[in-house]
């Protein structure tokens, strides 16, 4: 029944969103529009914040020391195809930003300094089992990006030059607990897959070589608070990991050794503005953790230390 329940709330806020979309202009200058239903945070290497936004389609920049807000790439800004629904990021070596579009069922490459867009895996680029809806992704030790999609409940590798996809652990693939709505990965700086599986109020640990599976916080492994709806994921500079939990509207931390648990900032630990429907989540170079707040439409910088937050960027 849980399950249930949150399979017709996640349609419900997936069809509110794809509605909104609709009805708002590019050229408003309605600053609520920008950040209406964010999918995706990441830290470019001179500390600009790219995220992924809903209404208008597109990616934003965000300045880190006065949140100054800009469009990167949208319809009307660089070229190639356009985003639909624009989510999950990730940041090459290069600079290059790849983000997963969870309508157009693709995987998308864009230039940093002009934002031209470039469809590089869909139904028509590359070959292996078609996208349903892919939420995010991450790049391993190989150049590979690592996508994970919630409906086909699977991660898949996809070459960054040809587009092939390849299935590397589903619940047909690999060992281990099913996924039920994987929605989240990170790869560790040795190779470590993990991935949030919101329905399993889980953290996974998968292995790239044979796709097994393995609870690795969560349902009795580590302790500390219980997961509700586990979203993004980031590691911290010290190798942890951070996870921005939905339904808790916590931050919380993971220990790279044991799995175990620890609030890092919610309503009771830390003070400053409260986290309303946190979903995306990056470690910033100096150890500050950043989380885009749907409910809030909001970018929030935490202190790691004490929790406390403050708003970058408010657009509400």
């Amino acid at each position: 029944m849980k399950i249930l329940w949150k399979r017709l709330l996640l349609l419900l806020i997936t069809t509110i969103s794809i509605t909104l979309t609709i009805s708002c202009d590019e050229g408003s200058s309605d600053p609520v529009k920008i950040f209406l239903f964010p999918g995706g945070i990441q830290v470019e290497s001179d500390g600009g914040i790219i995220v992924s936004n809903q209404s208008p389609p597109g990616l934003l920049r965000v300045d880190p020391n006065s949140g100054e807000v800009t469009f990167l790439s949208t319809s009307g800004i660089g070229t190639g195809p356009s985003f639909e629904n624009p989510r999950g990021i990730a940041i090459d070596d290069e600079g290059t930003i790849f983000v997963v579009d969870s309508v157009l069922k693709a995987v998308f490459s864009v230039e940093p300094d002009t934002g031209n867009r470039a469809i590089i895996s869909d139904s028509t680029t590359g070959t292996g089992s078609d996208f349903e809806t892919p939420v995010d992704l991450d790049i391993d030790l190989f150049g590979n990006l690592l996508v994970v999609d919630a409906n086909l409940e699977a991660v898949v590798s996809v070459s960054p030059s040809g587009g092939d996809r390849t299935i590397i652990s589903n619940n047909n693939t690999g060992s281990g607990p099913n996924f039920r709505a994987p929605v989240g990965v990170i790869v560790t700086d040795d190779g470590a897959i993990f991935v949030a599986d919101q329905f399993g109020d889980d953290v996974l640990l998968v292995d790239e070589c044979n796709g097994d599976r393995s609870v690795f916080s969560g349902s009795g492994i580590g302790i500390g608070p219980n997961f509700s709806d586990p979203g993004g994921l980031a590691i911290e500079l010290d190798g942890n990991f951070v996870v921005v939990d939905i339904g808790n509207a916590t931050v919380i931390g993971v220990d790279i050794l044991t799995g175990n648990r620890e609030t890092i900032s919610s309503f009771s630990v830390g003070s400053g503005p409260t986290f309303l429907l946190p979903r995306a989540i990056a470690v910033e170079a100096d150890g500050n953790i950043l989380v885009f707040d749907n409910g809030a439409r909001a970018v929030f910088r935490v202190n790691p230390l004490n929790g406390d937050r403050v708003i970058l960027a408010n657009v509400g």
